[in-house]
């Protein structure tokens, strides 16, 4: 923790303003709050949310039918098969060259 972020720390409702008397310092990095932080991890896991329940929903599918998801996706005009096929190819993947 910085000289900075020591002084940000102390200085609130509870702790006064600049209780804390500290020589200047180098910058060495400052305590960053990001308001929006919350909201961005808030729509991310609500973005794995959605992409699980499609992964299940297509999983049900290809389990009921009998049927390979590729040809499900495909059929329901998400993707088209040749643009599956490179998805799904193992080096794609796996970020193997």
């Amino acid at each position: 923790m910085t000289c900075n972020d020591l002084r940000l720390t102390s200085s609130g409702p509870t702790a006064g303003l600049g209780e804390i008397n500290l020589p200047p310092a180098a910058e060495a990095g400052q305590l960053q709050l990001n308001a929006f932080e919350p909201v961005i991890a808030y729509s991310l896991l609500r973005s794995a949310t959605h992409l699980r329940a499609a992964c299940d929903t297509l999983a049900r599918q290809a389990l009921a039918t009998g049927r390979p998801a590729k040809d499900l996706a495909a059929e329901a005009g998400l993707l088209t098969t040749d643009r599956l096929d490179t998805i799904l190819r193992p080096e794609n993947l796996t970020g193997a060259s």
